[in-house]
């Protein structure tokens, strides 16, 4: 709609010009006219603007002339019309050529045109295309909203955009998951992951991190490309991103103000489910708290109240925990929630493709999820599990989360247990693996009998000190590193190389260290029985420590 060269010189008085040069830039769009007859000072010119002049002093000037032509285009003008006869007999072969390199299109006016009819006719035909582009405004924003009114959602936004701008349109949330697509240019599904993968590199992302529409270019089988990327933000949030991908030359000002408009309308989506979310979540949440909490007496109505909700307490179930680990200093309460609320969006969409359903709670800075399947076999769950992990590191390499899962129930007076199950999974599964942030209570071993003993009120403690209480002792006193060097040499099969390049110390070091724990609890390394009971003891002490 914004007028362009070469409409100019179809349509306008430029029709009597003639075009020498640059018709490679024909596409340009032209924001105003300026007249400029002796070019002393090109540096008030700007962007978009459509240069008319005599060029006076040019002709006598050899080091302007020669430049005269990369310095208009340095100023990304939309053209220059030079009107010769008066102090420019001709245009020069240099200007011709020169205005062809940098597709800065060049015509020759006739000396009968007066500057007037030139700028009156231009100008015209901009104001006209403003009102032109006022009214699509309007237009695309009515037909926005009524999608809106009848309860439309983002497809049907990605297929009215596609319809106006005349090219793929996508709608994708914060996660870069797609929402809807319209895909009338038939893009593959290869392209399409290219496409989002360069829209995550830092120097876009901090574009779309203020809030700016990104415009970039790319290559589709050798035809260049533009790609316009809007953020869907409202309360200084971004919920998604809309992205148009059309050929480059078709490009127009339409783009810009269609996804603009449709991002509004998506963020107003957006939120609208985000409301209905919260409030799910919420009752989600409350109802699990009455049944992890043992809140509840009479068994059939607390399953009748389940059923309405979507719970089958017919099939199996098992609760797994999310804690947000290392949370950025001075982020907040606000910014564990936000965390949180990505969290729950990621693990929906993981399990829902794993055919599981989840019930949510949240925490202070963990995520409480039960799950629901006809099958809950471990390996479907440990898969879904990893997944998280994974796009989670992608999204927040800097916050790290741990997860504990429980063991699977059919009966909803064991789903306490099972929550307790996910907790405890939580705070010594990483005692047993230490490179692996997943633990199943299945798997915690001898933890198992040291809850139970805990449990039954046995003093856990004495016991810890009877066997390595002089060592722990030891090493807050004088800072060194007996009960790690213990636990490592026992860990390594009583390898001493191997210990000492895990502890970055020579063996002689580590010789040492072991004849001072040997003194110092009256242990054989080399006795079998005395290793159990220090292995024994490093257990409970590491699950002391848990406690503490």
């Amino acid at each position: 709609m914004a007028l362009s060269v070469r409409e100019a010189l179809d349509n306008t008085a430029l029709k009597y010009g003639k075009l020498l040069a640059g018709k490679e830039g024909l596409d340009k769009r032209i924001k105003w006219v300026t007249i400029v007859e002796v070019l002393e000072d090109i540096s008030r010119l700007a962007e978009g603007e459509l240069l008319i002049t005599t060029a006076y002093g040019i002709e006598w000037e050899t080091g302007k002339k020669s430049e005269f032509i990369k310095r208009l285009a340095d100023k990304k003008l939309s053209g220059v019309a030079i009107m010769t006869g008066f102090y420019l007999p001709e245009i020069s072969n240099e200007f011709i050529e020169q205005a062809d390199q940098f597709n800065l299109p060049l015509i020759e006016l006739p000396s009968f045109l007066n500057f007037s009819d030139i700028t009156r006719s231009i100008l015209q035909k901009i104001v006209q295309s403003q009102y032109d582009l006022l009214d699509f405004s309007e237009t695309i924003h009515q037909e926005l909203l009524q999608l809106m009114l009848l309860n439309k959602s983002f497809p049907a936004i990605a297929e009215l955009l596609s319809k106006y701008c005349g090219g793929n349109a996508a709608v994708y949330d914060v996660n870069w998951e797609a929402t809807a697509f319209e895909n009338p240019l038939k893009y593959n599904s290869h392209y399409q992951s290219e496409l989002i993968n360069s829209l995550t590199v830092k120097e876009f992302k901090d574009v779309l991190d203020q809030r700016e529409i990104l415009c970039y270019e790319s290559l589709r089988k050798n035809m260049p490309m533009m790609n316009m990327v809007a953020p869907i933000a409202a309360d200084e949030k971004t919920y998604g991103y809309i992205v148009i991908s059309k050929p480059l030359k078709l490009t127009t000002e339409v783009d810009r103000i269609s996804i603009r408009h449709a991002a509004m309308v998506c963020a107003i989506e957006f939120l609208k489910i985000n409301a209905v979310k919260e409030t799910e979540w919420r009752m989600q949440g409350d109802f699990l708290e009455e049944i992890l909490a043992r809140k509840w007496i009479n068994t059939s109505m607390i399953m009748e109240r389940g059923k309405i909700m979507g719970f089958d307490f017919s099939v199996p179930h098992n609760v797994l925990i999310i804690k947000l680990c290392n949370i950025i200093a001075g982020q907040g309460d606000t910014g564990v929630d936000q965390n949180l609320i990505i969290l729950c969006e990621m693990a929906e969409q993981v399990f829902k493709a794993s055919n599981i359903k989840i019930f949510v709670k949240f925490r202070h800075n963990s995520l409480v999820l039960l799950l629901e399947g006809q099958t809950l076999f471990r390996e479907e769950i440990s898969a879904a599990a990893e997944a998280i992990q994974e796009r989670w590191s992608a999204v927040s390499p800097n916050i790290k989360i741990v997860i504990g899962i429980g063991s699977n129930r059919r009966l909803i007076e064991h789903l306490a247990r099972c929550a307790e199950e996910a907790e405890l999974s939580l705070r010594f599964g990483h005692f047993l693996k230490s490179r692996n942030q997943i633990c199943f209570y299945a798997d915690l071993g001898i933890f198992h009998w040291l809850i139970e003993l805990y449990e039954q009120k046995v003093d856990l403690r004495a016991m810890r000190d009877n066997i390595l209480g002089v060592l722990v002792e030891y090493d807050r006193k004088h800072g060194n590193q007996l009960m790690e060097t213990l636990e490592t040499y026992l860990a390594m099969n009583q390898n001493i190389q191997q210990t000492a390049s895990a502890l970055y110390i020579h063996r002689h070091t580590l010789k040492y260290r072991l004849s001072r724990i040997e003194y110092k609890t009256g242990m054989n390394l080399k006795n079998h029985h005395h290793r159990i009971q220090l292995q024994m003891a490093i257990y409970i002490h590491k699950f002391l420590q848990a406690l503490e």
